[in-house]
């Protein structure tokens, strides 16, 4: 995948409220996001490798108690069932199935990447949410491990009834990425290329790389 440019993140706390922060808590930077639904899953559908997370099959909102299932190396550095928050997206995501092209890049090179679910747990977008995975923003992003419970959350769907949702934040100057505090900046939107994301999720067999 092309890397697109790097958003510069955090979280405001735009609630007016503030967050109580995860003693854990850790930013990871340059973690690479890319995207995938039911119509290019492997196989096509909502299957994931594990179901004992909280989800049977993928899906999530994006908030705390239903964080968005995402894909990621079996030999990497997360284990099943983590949950990370997204400040560029203000969404939680819980490790919940396995990528290959993750783990081809952590074994090459360390490089962390993460698969965010599109939907729907239980129809095909076809090309329409294809197309839409292809335009969300992704490449090197900061996340957060181990965050606090009552982050700000944006619980828009990626994808639904045909249309893409490429909302984004950035952050102001002095954001606390682990409280969610700081200046916030309003929406917006913006075009990102992928050249060369290849799909890749479970194998076909379900067996795990």
């Amino acid at each position: 995948m092309k890397a697109s440019p790097i958003v510069v993140l955090a979280v405001a706390g735009f609630l007016g409220v503030l967050p109580s922060q995860s003693e854990s808590c850790s930013p990871l930077d340059n973690v690479k996001i890319t995207f995938f639904g039911y119509p290019d899953n492997s196989p096509p559908g909502a299957g994931i490798a594990w179901s004992n997370c909280g989800h049977s099959l993928a899906g999530g909102t994006g908030s705390y108690d239903d964080p968005i299932t995402f894909a990621t190396a079996t030999d990497g550095d997360f284990k099943v069932c983590d949950v990370v928050y997204l400040p560029y997206l203000r969404k939680y995501a819980r490790y919940e199935d396995d990528c290959e092209q993750c783990k081809e890049d952590w074994d090459s090179s360390k490089e962390y990447h993460i698969d965010l679910w599109t939907g729907s747990t239980y129809s095909n977008g076809g090309d329409t949410q294809i197309d839409c995975e292809n335009s969300l923003p992704g490449g090197p992003q900061t996340i957060v491990r181990d965050p606090a419970k009552d982050l700000p959350t944006d619980t828009t769907p990626f994808f639904s009834d045909g249309i893409c949702n490429k909302k984004t934040y950035e952050i102001g100057e002095g954001g606390d990425l682990c409280t969610g505090t700081g200046s916030s900046t309003p929406y917006h939107e913006k075009e990102w290329a992928r050249t060369d994301i290849v799909r890749v999720g479970r194998p076909l067999s379900g067996s795990v790389l």
